[in-house]
């Protein structure tokens, strides 16, 4: 099993990097730390016309390059993080030329991934949470799960974590791979809907749930609830605060994902900015 890593050798990528060698650890995964560079070109003048053929030399330097800058990279986390992790958990270098989303996925494919842990860059708030940019591509492109760690997020240990449900038949497959987690943290699942209409509707469908996960919920091992709002983003702002959640689980749906990200939402979002997201596909 193994936990892809992008990089590109920032200090937020550093910090996040613990969260990547918790979750290895954890779920006695090794980590791939992968690293994504421009195919280098060589332009001509306009008036002789387009781009010129790339040099294998300057192919050869720009690999060279990031082959030094990777180890360096890797050199300094082993470094950073020795005391809490020593050498327990196997850490190889992989390069690739092209488009990082692309090459991201193409890997995912390859080997057999726990999940993509991506670092998130935003440049104006949430602005480029989930949209635009690495994690949005792969999002789209990949069904391995994408790990999102915020920017300025301070590590701790996952002690609770919460799953954003919008009722539906796909939910519980996610349950599943949450309650692994949640066994593996030795931590409880809170599964909650939003809802501003059909309570009556809702409420049935979570006593469902409740009935098909009695065991769990018996053990306290998972708990079903709703969170009346008018709206969705308020009403997750608000659970994950009362609730201090540690990592938050989503379903990549269509109906759900359309809806619950999108861009003009992102700004009622700064709570979810400062914790972990896990998100699923359908």
């Amino acid at each position: 099993m193994n936990i892809i890593f992008p990089t590109d050798f920032s200090e937020q990528s550093a910090d996040a990097f613990e969260m990547a060698l918790y979750l290895a650890e954890k779920t006695n995964s090794e980590i791939l730390l992968l690293h994504v560079y421009s195919m280098p070109m060589v332009t001509t003048s306009i008036e002789d016309g387009g781009f010129d053929t790339m040099p294998d030399q300057l192919i050869r330097l720009s690999e060279e390059a990031a082959t030094n800058r990777i180890a360096q990279f890797k050199d300094s986390l082993i470094n950073r993080y020795n005391k809490g992790y020593g050498n327990r958990i196997p850490v190889t270098e992989v390069l690739r030329m092209g488009f990082v989303a692309d090459e991201i996925v193409a890997l995912a494919e390859k080997e057999d991934v726990f999940c993509i842990v991506i670092p998130v860059v935003h440049t104006t708030g949430m602005d480029r949470l989930l949209f635009g940019g690495i994690v949005s591509s792969v999002l789209k492109k990949s069904n391995s799960p994408v790990f999102t760690v915020p920017k300025d997020f301070s590590f701790r240990q996952i002690q609770r974590l919460a799953y954003a449900t919008d009722l539906t038949f796909a939910d519980n497959e996610v349950i599943d791979k949450l309650l692994f987690l949640a066994d593996i943290f030795e931590a409880e699942l809170k599964c909650f809907h939003v809802h501003d209409s059909n309570l009556e509707i809702e409420n049935s469908i979570i006593q469902d749930f409740i009935t098909q996960y009695s065991n769990e919920v018996e053990r306290k091992r998972i708990s079903f609830q709703l969170i009346e709002n008018l709206n969705v983003l308020d009403g997750m702002d608000y659970f994950v605060k009362e609730n201090r959640i540690d990592l938050l689980g989503m379903l990549r749906q269509k109906s759900y994902m359309n809806s619950l990200f999108n861009i003009s939402y992102t700004k009622k979002m700064s709570s979810h900015s400062e914790i972990p997201l896990i998100i699923y596909h359908e």
